[in-house]
């Protein structure tokens, strides 16, 4: 009698045990799921930034080669039409190399406009006053005091022999 006693409060342990570890599995696994679907939202949010940033970018840069286009057009007289059209080209192959730069969003000479950053976004200004927009698919800063400050990954030795 007292070991079929036993056996039931073991029988009844084991499955107080196991609905434990089920509600423990059903806490957890909707965060798990929601957490890689945001994930990947972000890196969609992510592609989808870098292309406006780079159409932004072209559309600006064609609207400057249109100005520069006009202001020649009033200024040249029919002698120096020649020698701008030869200038012209130049200017129009060192433009199209400038937007093969920017398509492939390198940042060269730039600051950072500290003001505009988000949890995981750097804006950069350019030298020719254009924004350029980094977004990340995680964190690169954290707040301080109000402020987001730059969060250091850099790796420290810091141990000591005993």
């Amino acid at each position: 009698m007292n070991k079929m006693k036993k056996t039931k409060i073991q029988l009844l342990m084991k499955i107080i045990a196991l609905t434990i570890v089920c509600v423990m599995i059903s806490q957890l696994f909707p965060s798990i799921v929601f957490g890689i679907q945001q994930s990947n939202e972000l890196q969609e949010e992510n592609i989808i930034t870098e292309e406006k940033v780079e159409e932004e970018t072209k559309n600006e840069l064609q609207e400057e080669i249109e100005q520069e286009e006009t202001k020649e057009e009033v200024e040249t007289t029919q002698e120096e039409t020649k020698q701008g059209e030869t200038e012209e080209k130049t200017e129009q192959i060192e433009i199209e190399q400038e937007v093969n730069n920017r398509t492939g969003l390198q940042v060269q000479d730039t600051k950072e406009l500290v003001e505009k950053r988000k949890l995981n976004e750097k804006h950069f200004l350019q030298k020719d006053g254009s924004i350029v927009a980094s977004v990340y698919p995680m964190n690169v800063h954290y707040e301080l005091n109000g402020k987001l400050e730059d969060i250091n990954n850099s790796l420290e030795e810091n141990w000591r022999r005993t």
